[in-house]
């Protein structure tokens, strides 16, 4: 699929307090627009792939979202501690907002999530949006979605801990938040596309 502009995918885990243990394996995608989407979902390949799925799967959870800007660091902050798995870590966070919650609460709460990675120097790479109909079986539970990508396992129980999570964002986000789902996932590679071709890149 060469509109294909970036591929992350690996195995659920206990990485952050309120992970989700429902799912086996998780992946994000990212493509250029939402024609490109259009163009993922009806690709010959994916529709084979849906095949193959069909009989295995039994629950999914699609999410789509759209963003504009991409905060990314070149410098790896928490390299795995002996003992760790090799990996890195993707926090996915999906928000739902009380329906009573006002747009200036909301918009307050969102531009001080988008500055996590400017609080913690240790998110190597952060996208965040609001939800869209860009594929035909994505939810609409959501209000916000956000993946923060960080360097290790022990990366990420500090971003748990970190004091802009617990005493900034954490209490602006209590009183407007109706529902939570966070999947985090390990991986170690990442498949990127510059325009028709992809290549593999090691994470480190």
């Amino acid at each position: 699929k060469p509109g294909l502009r970036r591929w992350i995918s690996g195995k659920p885990g206990n990485y952050y307090p309120i992970s989700s243990e429902d799912y086996d394996l998780a992946f994000s995608v990212e493509v250029d627009s939402p024609a490109a989407m259009v163009d993922y979902a009806r690709h010959p390949f994916h529709m084979d792939a849906a095949a193959l799925m069909g009989p295995i799967i039994e629950d999914v959870l699609v999410v789509d979202f759209e963003f504009t800007a991409v905060q990314q660091s070149a410098v790896a902050y928490k390299a795995p501690r002996e003992g760790d798995d090799n990996v890195a870590i993707a926090h996915v966070t999906c928000l739902a907002f009380k329906d009573d919650a006002s747009e200036e609460d909301i918009e307050e709460f969102t531009l001080a999530l988008d500055r996590f990675p400017r609080q913690k120097p240790f998110i190597r790479r952060w996208i965040l949006g609001k939800p869209g109909p860009y594929y035909g079986s994505a939810t609409d539970r959501f209000d916000l979605v956000f993946i923060a990508e960080v360097d290790s396992i022990e990366a990420m129980e500090e971003y748990a801990r970190h004091p802009y999570h617990t005493e900034v964002v954490g209490p602006m986000l209590g009183p407007i938040m109706k529902d939570v789902l966070v999947v985090d996932y390990a991986y170690s590679r990442v498949i990127e596309s510059a325009v028709d071709y992809a290549q593999i890149i090691p994470y480190r």
